[in-house]
């Protein structure tokens, strides 16, 4: 009876990866010059097939990576085995305040070591919080890129409008189509807010200081009549008080 060895079981040796990250290492140490690596689903090898070191695609979730080693007569290694240390992206956080084309960003995002900025108009930045002026009045995309540690990156976009004046609409239709419902002024830049809306009868239908807060042409959750109303909006930009009249129709 002629008998042959089984080749040695190869250590594997796995890497810290990345979510959905590209050229991950895998290594192993062995006794013969061909090996098959059983890839699970979360993984593909791009370079190096049937060789010690392979170079891999992971999109996420742990797996088990297994190696066998080749022999000669059909006789192969019993698999050797490792999991790999998944490290997730950053999740992005951060926030910005405009003051006209002005504006400064902060970010909040936990455990980041390196920041990318693409303000959208051409201009970047590698700082943490970024202070950038825009060239005039426009929407910006914003991309910010964002690497842990470990060398994992997260990307957030977010619009940035510019406005270098204040905006008031003439006319809503809050009729719940999701297109011009809301009496929305849009400001930038402005130390203090004041908006009331009255109808022709002298009646307040809607009063804020918050310019985030915008009239759904209701009062008292009702909505209001087809018809023109009224407002009046004082504001404070810098140290110049501003104070604007002017009337909006609605169309339920």
């Amino acid at each position: 009876i002629l008998t042959t060895a089984r080749p040695q079981t190869p250590v594997v040796n796995c890497p810290s990866i990345c979510e959905n990250s590209n050229n991950n290492i895998f290594t192993l140490t062995g006794s013969s010059s061909s090996y098959h690596w059983p890839f699970p689903s979360t993984g593909t090898i791009i370079r190096g097939p049937g060789t010690s070191t392979v170079s891999a695609s992971w999109t996420t979730g742990a797996d088990s990576v297994s190696a066998i080693a080749i022999g000669t007569g059909g006789c192969n290694s019993l698999p050797g085995y490792c999991v790999p240390t998944i490290v997730p992206p950053p999740t992005i956080v951060f926030s910005h305040e405009d003051d006209l084309n002005d504006v400064s960003f902060n970010d909040q995002t936990a455990g980041a070591t390196q920041w990318a900025w693409n303000f959208g108009d051409g201009g970047t930045s590698a700082e943490q919080n970024p202070f950038h002026t825009y060239p005039g009045p426009g929407t910006y995309t914003l991309l910010l890129s964002v690497a842990n540690a470990s060398g994992c990156n997260g990307v957030a976009y977010q619009l940035i409008e510019i406005v270098d004046e204040i905006v008031v609409p003439n006319v809503i239709t809050p009729n719940g189509d999701g297109v011009n419902d809301l009496f929305t002024i849009k400001t930038q830049g402005l130390k203090s807010y004041e908006l009331t809306i009255w109808n022709r009868w002298g009646t307040k239908v809607f009063a804020t200081t918050n310019a985030l807060d915008h009239w759904d042409g209701k009062l008292n959750g009702n909505p209001v009549p087809n018809g023109v109303y009224f407002y009046i909006l004082n504001v404070t930009r810098s140290t110049k008080q501003l104070e604007f009249h002017g009337n909006v129709s609605v169309f339920n």
